[in-house]
């Protein structure tokens, strides 16, 4: 019907179909006929039921054809929850027309069946028109076509219609003055009460909307604040050794790993740090020189790099990104292979003597432990990413495997898809909003995110939709149980009232008889002081 709406799934589909010919086999009279097909929808929306309900296959999603849309589909080919519950509800109904079964309740089971299929239609297509997906999708699961709606709302009517011509006379519509007051005041009031409550979640919708907005926004700012104060505290403590060098006379090497061995103890986002010399800088015999100390657990340890790792090779980026650029910089996510085997972040800084690169000194973030040094709290239905400016993931809540990998690896399988806008969203130092679509649960997605000023990082906060919106579901939830209230109460009123007048009526309509008959000494019994109890006493 339009780009991003939910498609209409082959077994849904079919079950509309044989639903459409069952019905037409009672109209003709053919009732035997028409349990097969009532039967087939039948197990088809209730297996599907079974499905949702306990996480199983059974493989009828795909047993007709094999899916290739998945626009807001939890399941390859599988129907929605409120269509199967909305086929299996119609498909019992013609069934027990079909069979002739509760003869005598008939009319309680089939009247209830079609509000509850017209009244989730309506909800469905309501959904749609104001652009709210959880009344046309129920939690993260398989939505609701728009086509499917309008075919309940049809097939509401139609069986609405077919027991009003049918059974007006049975026991649950005793006269034709209790139905047609049922119609006549039930169906305008649930009509006004829909208007005016679409209204109201339209407009509870968007308030929720901007302050989500706000709140979120104000989070990230924060978030991004917090990161900064971090690495502008451990970045400083590093330019506060630098200067220990510069000023300093020679310093032999028990001297540099104690200097090292304060910078890492002196903050806990640190995880280790290093002084990498130039060659031959500091032994005139030793190509290179390179003191780091770690701290694995608790306990500090020393290592000399130069033993392990040739760190003036073009692929080292944590001497040579610093060393050729001649400033200050952070090398992008790696996995520090051999040595500390840890995904780390490193902050490199140049230490000049005689205008040329002396050494370059640098710091290690440790990324494992990077959401806990930043307090970042998954337990809040947020989704927490820090991401480099070329696209590598320092931390993502969502996926946490992905840390130290680049997105554009096309190697890399997303539970989302926000396409060509992401180098720019990546690359550009603005703060903004971005929507998009994930993947696997179906539901749209705000991210809101923010650059940070002391790293080429980007701060991102995103939230579901589906959360966001809780309090709008509640509302929702609290009109419809207002809504079944009052037409309840309405019915049971207007049954009161209805007997009322009709008790009399038909007390002048057996005496009519009677008199038409040639008893004349026919007596009415009647205590009712009204018009009709008048004229029945007449």
């Amino acid at each position: 019907v339009q780009s991003g709406f939910a498609s209409t799934h082959f077994n849904t589909a079919l079950s509309l179909f044989l639903m459409g010919l069952a019905i037409i086999l009672i109209l003709i009279n053919k009732k035997k006929a028409s349990i097969i097909p009532s039967l087939l929808v039948f197990v088809i929306a209730t297996s599907t039921v079974i499905e949702y309900i306990f996480n199983l296959n059974f493989g009828i999603d795909e047993l007709f054809i094999e899916d290739y849309i998945f626009i807001k589909t939890s399941s390859p080919g599988r129907m929605g929850l409120n269509t199967a519950i909305c086929l299996a509800l119609g498909s019992f109904g013609l069934l027990v027309t079909s069979l002739k079964l509760f003869r005598k309740h008939f009319n309680y089971i089939l009247f209830p069946i079609s509000v509850a299929i017209g009244f989730i239609g309506i909800i469905s297509l309501v959904g749609y028109f104001i652009g709210f997906e959880s009344a046309y999708g129920w939690s993260h699961w398989t939505r609701m076509s728009i086509s499917t709606s309008i075919s309940f709302i049809i097939m509401s009517t139609g069986l609405f219609s077919w027991l009003w011509y049918n059974f007006e006379k049975k026991s649950i519509l005793n006269s034709t003055i209790q139905w047609r007051m049922i119609i006549r005041i039930i169906i305008p009031i649930i009509f006004i009460y829909i208007v005016d409550s679409v209204a109201d979640i339209n407009y509870l919708k968007e308030i929720t909307e901007q302050k989500t907005d706000s709140e979120l926004t104000t989070l990230s700012y924060q978030f991004a604040e917090k990161i900064d104060n971090n690495l502008f505290n451990a970045t400083e403590i590093l330019r506060e050794a630098r200067r220990e060098l510069l000023i300093g006379d020679s310093i032999n090497e028990e001297q540099i790993y104690k200097l090292l061995e304060e910078i890492v103890d002196s903050d806990n986002l640190i995880y280790g740090s290093a002084l990498l010399f130039n060659e031959y800088k500091y032994y005139e015999e030793k190509r290179l020189f390179g003191p780091y100390v770690y701290k694995p657990d608790s306990a500090l340890l020393r290592l000399d790099l130069a033993d392990e790792i040739d760190y003036m090779h073009k692929d080292v980026e944590w001497f040579n990104k610093a060393y050729n650029a001649g400033k200050s910089v952070w090398t992008e996510p790696y996995l520090d292979e051999g040595i500390t085997d840890l995904v780390l972040c490193t902050y490199s800084m140049p230490i000049y003597h005689d205008k040329e690169v002396w050494a370059v000194i640098t710091l290690d973030l440790s990324l494992e432990e990077l959401p806990i040094l930043m307090e970042i709290n998954n337990s809040d239905n947020l989704q927490y990413y820090i991401v480099s400016t070329e696209g590598t993931f320092l931390y993502n809540s969502t996926y946490p495997s992905l840390r130290g990998k680049n997105h554009f690896d096309n190697n890399i399988q997303y539970g989302y898809n926000i396409g060509d806008s992401l180098p720019s969203l990546f690359s550009t130092d603005v703060s903004g909003k971005f929507e998009y679509i994930d993947t696997k649960t179906k539901n749209e997605n705000w991210l809101y995110y923010i650059p940070i000023d002391y790293a080429p990082w980007k701060v991102y906060l995103g939230i579901s939709e589906f959360n966001a919106i809780e309090a709008v579901r509640a509302e929702i939830l609290d009109q419809l149980l207002m809504l079944l209230f009052v037409i309840t109460v309405l019915i049971i009123v207007i049954i009161i009232i209805s007997r009322s007048i009709a008790k009399p009526i038909k007390l002048l309509n057996t005496a009519v008889r009677n008199v038409a008959e040639g008893d004349y000494n026919t007596i009415i019994e009647t205590k009712s002081k009204n018009e009709l109890g008048h004229l029945a006493k007449s």
